[in-house]
């Protein structure tokens, strides 16, 4: 989770984007800390198979730990790897490297 507005505005516009490219699955905004509802609370209201897909850029504690006690009570819910640590997204940062803060890098 995230104290700041920003960083929340942000992981909803992910959610927003994954909802518009998927329609048919529901997608449920769900932290591990800081905000509600936490995961375990959306795993428990949640009827049905669900995939908690951690929007982590590590497999720390939330996925060691946390995570896996907060679906352990559902067979029909699966933990997914988290964003990373990935290749990918170290292109991604390394991209952006040279661009001063508040300015988006041209396309």
């Amino acid at each position: 989770g995230t104290r700041s507005e920003v960083g929340t505005a942000a992981v909803r516009r992910l959610l927003d984007v994954m909802r518009a490219q998927r329609p048919a699955i529901p997608v449920i905004e769900a932290w591990v800390d800081v905000r509600d509802p936490d995961v375990p609370t959306a795993v428990a209201a949640h009827r049905g198979p669900a995939v908690v897909a951690p929007l982590l850029l590590s497999t720390g504690y939330h996925v060691r730990v946390d995570l896996p006690a907060a679906i352990a009570e559902r067979a029909d819910v699966t933990l997914a790897t988290p964003l990373g640590p990935d290749g990918a997204l170290a292109d991604v940062v390394a991209g952006g490297c040279g661009t001063p803060a508040g300015r988006q890098r041209q396309s």
